[in-house]
C-alpha cells in the first residue's frame, strides 16, 4: 500500500472542502483532497442563494470574480399571501464589493472551485476515493483509503471532514448528530424561460395554484428559474410529467410563457447538529457538522464560513505562528454560530410549515391579519435571510467579533479606487481610522516595523498626510473615527479599541495579537 504524507487531509471535494483547500494553499499549506465522486458536476439550483460574505470568502479563495460577473444580484425579496403582497424587502445597493445576495447555484460554484483546485500545486486531488478507516494518535492521523488504483494510506497532521450529511469522517468520531426531520416533501423544478420578472426572491403562502402550501421562486443565471413547491406526500416526478401535473404546477407560476424543463428533484428538510465540530486532530465543516431547513439559505453559506474560520487557524498553527490551543476555538466559534442558525431556521420552519394544529392556526391568523393591517407584517416569517454572526463568547476576540465593514477608499499615492476588503490578506490587519493627519502619521510610524502585521491608515477626505505607509482616504463607518481594528484573516474583528497615543498603540498591539492567537486568556487584557 502506497503511503503519502500531508499537513491536512480534507475529505469531500464539495464547495466547502475545496474552499478550505484553496484557503490553506493561500497561506502556503499543502493538503490532500479526496472524494468518492469523480469530476462530473450536474447543473442544478441546489444552494442557489449566496450571501455577499460568502462571495467574499470565495474571493479570498480565488473564484470571487466569477460569482461577481455571472451571478444574479438580487434587488429584494417579496412575500405574498394568496394574491396579496405582504412584504417587499429591498436589499441595499452597493457601488463596491459584492451585493448582499447573489443567486449563483452550487453546481457553478463547484465548477469554478474545481478548476482552481486543479491548477493549485499545493492541493493533491484524489477523486473516486473512499475512506476505509481513520486512526488518531498523539502525532497525527492515519487514514486508509480505497482508490481505483488500489489502497492508499495518508498520514496527516490534521483531518477535515467536509463530506456532507452522511459524513464518513463523523462516523469515526465520538460525536452525535442529532435534531429532527420534517415529513413534508418539497419539489424543486428548474426551468429555462424568458420571464419579465425583476431579480428578486418571491415567496407565496397559500397561492391559488398550490393551496394551503407554499411556492418559492428564484431567478438564476442563463434565464433559469428555480421553482420550489411544498407538496405534502412524496411526489412521483415521472408520474407528474406523464399526467401533465408538473406542467400545471409550472403554468401556475409562469402562465403561458414557453419554457424548457432542465432539472427536478424532491427533498425533505432536516435540522441536525453535531455535538462537537472537532475532536482532537479531526474537524467537521459544512453539512458534516450541521444541517438546516432551507429557509434563509444558511446551509452552504455557513459552510463557507466554517472553511474560512478553520483555514487560517490550521495554517497559523502548522506554520508555528500560533499555539495548538487556537484550534479549540473553531468548535467554540463555529458551533456557537450554528446554534444561532439552528434556532433561526427552526423558528422559520414552525411558521412556514407548521406541524401542529395550533401552529397552523397561528400562521393563518398572522397571514390574514398582515393582509389587512401593517403592524402584523413584522410577524410574517418567510425565511430570515442568512447573516454571518459575530463571536461574542469567543476567548480570542476583544468585543463582539463581528465581520469588518467594507467601505470604498482612495489609495495613495497613486489615487486608485479600492475598498477596505482589498487589504484583508494572509496576515492580521490593523486598521487605523485616523481622525486627522497628525494622528495618522504618528501611529503609522510607531507600527512600521511590527512583524507579522499588515497596517492600513484611513484618513478623512482632504486630510492626506505625507510619509504615512499604506495610506487611504475615505469616510469611516459610523462610530469608527479614531478607532483601531485588529482584523483576522477571516475578516472578523479581533480587537476594536480607541487608538490613543502612538506609544500606547505600540505597547498594546503585541498583547492584542496574543489574545487573537490564543496565547492568553481574555481575562487580564481588558485594559490592554
Amino acid at each position: 500500500m502506497r503511503t503519502i504524507g500531508t499537513p491536512v487531509l480534507i475529505v469531500g471535494r464539495g464547495p466547502v472542502g475545496m474552499t478550505l483547500a484553496l484557503r490553506l494553499a493561500r497561506f502556503g499549506v499543502a493538503s490532500v483532497l479526496v472524494d468518492r465522486l469523480d469530476s462530473e458536476i450536474r447543473l442544478s439550483s441546489k444552494a442557489v442563494l449566496m450571501h455577499g460574505e460568502s462571495a467574499e470568502v470565495l474571493h479570498r479563495a480565488g473564484v470571487g470574480d466569477e460569482v461577481r460577473s455571472r451571478g444574479i444580484a438580487l434587488t429584494g425579496s417579496r412575500t405574498f399571501y394568496r394574491n396579496h403582497e405582504l412584504v417587499h424587502d429591498r436589499f441595499p445597493a452597493t457601488s463596491h464589493g459584492y451585493p448582499m445576495a447573489v443567486n449563483f447555484p452550487q453546481s457553478e460554484t463547484e465548477r469554478a472551485l474545481l478548476a482552481r483546485v486543479r491548477a493549485e500545486p499545493l492541493i493533491d486531488l484524489h477523486l473516486r476515493t473512499t475512506v476505509r478507516d481513520i486512526a488518531v494518535d498523539d502525532a497525527g492521523v492515519t487514514a486508509n483509503l480505497d482508490t481505483d488504483a488500489g489502497g492508499l494510506r495518508v498520514r496527516a497532521e490534521y483531518v477535515a471532514g467536509c463530506d456532507g450529511a452522511r459524513s464518513t469522517v463523523r462516523k469515526w468520531l465520538p460525536v452525535e448528530f442529532v435534531g429532527h426531520s420534517h415529513d413534508e416533501h418539497y419539489l424543486i423544478v428548474d426551468i429555462r424561460a424568458d420571464l419579465a420578472l425583476p431579480p428578486e426572491r418571491r415567496f407565496f403562502f397559500d397561492p391559488p395554484t398550490n393551496p394551503r402550501r407554499t411556492i418559492l421562486v428564484h431567478p438564476q443565471l442563463d434565464n433559469l428559474w428555480h421553482l420550489d413547491y411544498q407538496v405534502g406526500p412524496a411526489p412521483d416526478i415521472d408520474e407528474e410529467v406523464r399526467t401533465g401535473r408538473l406542467d400545471r404546477r409550472i403554468r401556475g407560476v409562469i402562465g403561458a410563457a414557453r419554457y424548457e424543463l432542465v432539472w427536478s428533484t424532491t427533498y425533505v428538510f432536516k435540522q441536525l447538529l453535531a455535538s462537537r465540530f472537532s475532536h482532537g486532530r479531526v474537524f467537521l465543516a459544512g453539512d458534516a457538522a450541521h444541517l438546516y431547513a432551507p429557509y434563509g439559505a444558511r446551509g452552504l453559506n455557513s459552510g463557507f464560513a466554517d472553511a474560512d474560520n478553520l483555514a487560517w487557524k490550521l495554517a497559523w498553527v502548522l506554520l508555528g505562528r500560533a499555539p495548538r490551543e487556537l484550534l479549540d476555538t473553531y468548535d467554540l466559534e463555529r458551533r456557537g454560530a450554528a446554534v444561532e442558525h439552528f434556532a433561526a431556521t427552526s423558528a422559520s420552519a414552525r411558521f412556514m410549515a407548521p406541524t401542529t394544529r395550533r401552529g397552523r392556526l397561528y400562521r393563518d391568523l398572522v397571514l390574514a391579519a398582515a393582509a389587512r393591517v401593517p403592524w402584523a407584517k413584522r410577524l410574517v416569517d418567510s425565511g430570515r435571510f442568512y447573516s454571518p454572526p459575530g463571536y461574542p463568547r469567543s476567548p480570542i476576540v476583544d468585543a463582539s467579533g463581528e465581520i469588518m465593514p467594507d467601505i470604498p477608499l482612495r489609495q495613495f499615492p497613486d489615487q486608485r479606487q479600492v475598498r477596505l476588503r482589498d487589504f484583508v490578506g494572509d496576515a492580521f490587519l490593523l486598521v487605523h481610522f485616523a481622525p486627522d493627519a497628525h494622528s495618522a502619521a504618528s501611529v503609522s510610524s510607531a507600527l512600521a516595523t511590527r512583524a507579522g502585521l499588515e497596517t492600513l491608515t484611513i484618513v478623512p477626505p482632504g486630510a492626506v498626510s505625507g510619509g504615512v505607509r499604506n495610506l487611504a482616504e475615505g469616510e469611516p463607518p459610523p462610530g469608527m473615527a479614531g478607532r483601531l481594528l485588529l482584523v483576522r484573516p477571516d475578516c472578523h474583528i479581533a480587537v476594536n479599541r480607541d487608538a490613543g497615543s502612538a506609544a500606547e498603540v505600540c505597547s498594546r498591539v503585541g498583547r492584542w495579537l496574543d489574545l487573537a492567537l490564543g496565547h492568553r486568556k481574555q481575562e487580564g487584557l481588558s485594559q490592554a
